[in-house]
């Protein structure tokens, strides 16, 4: 079956990057599929650009594929928030899987179809302490150790971590964290190459 593709537009303060969205869920950009990665819930996503944040730094900008899709292909006149999965399965992000709905009626639809756990069933809220959440950015981004590693030797859902992260929380406190980041580069890379250079111009003149 040919599906139709469409192109999305996304513009950073590093410039415009343009993807290439199909009614069955790819996402192509220059002429390469992009690769999804699972957020931790099931919900698929990919890289279609980047942008630098306060700190100076580059950072990934990933979209949620089933958005991506909506977009492209569903009308939305009432401009609702949400995307619903029809079938309730988050990889299956063809257009006719997904239509566009208000928070109160996803609930909704989740609680009808019996999908829809109560508190007591998926246990307490992960609220991280502030420490908490400095050990996990930290480790991460600094240390660049895994997601998944840093979730398990913490004892805490991946989901949160991830949220973290990626800045869906706490972005109080990561963004500090990146400023002090960023005052913490290592020069004597360069300092000991600059030695090197006027060690050679020395040795030139004698």
């Amino acid at each position: 079956m040919n599906f139709v593709g469409k192109e999305l537009e996304f513009e950073t303060n590093l410039g415009k990057y343009t993807v290439t969205v199909f009614q069955d869920g790819r996402v192509i950009r220059n002429n390469r599929e992009l690769h999804v990665a699972d957020n931790g819930a099931g919900y698929l996503s990919v890289l279609v650009g980047y942008f630098k944040n306060s700190a100076g730094r580059q950072i990934g900008l990933r979209k949620y594929v089933h958005r991506l899709v909506a977009e492209a292909f569903i009308p939305n006149p009432e401009k609702l928030p949400q995307v619903n999965h029809k079938d309730f399965d988050k990889s299956n992000n063809n257009y006719d899987n997904l239509e566009w709905i208000s928070k109160a009626d996803n609930i909704q639809h989740s609680h009808d179809n019996g999908r829809m756990q109560k508190r007591y069933e998926v246990g307490p809220v992960n609220v991280l302490t502030k420490e908490e959440v400095i050990e996990c950015y930290t480790r991460v981004i600094k240390n660049k150790e895994g997601v998944n590693v840093v979730a398990i030797s913490m004892n805490k859902p991946r989901t949160t971590i991830s949220s973290i992260v990626n800045k869906r929380s706490r972005k109080d406190i990561t963004d500090k964290l990146d400023l002090d980041f960023s005052k913490d580069l290592d020069y004597t890379y360069y300092i000991n190459e600059a030695k090197k250079l006027i060690e050679g111009v020395q040795n030139a003149c004698q």
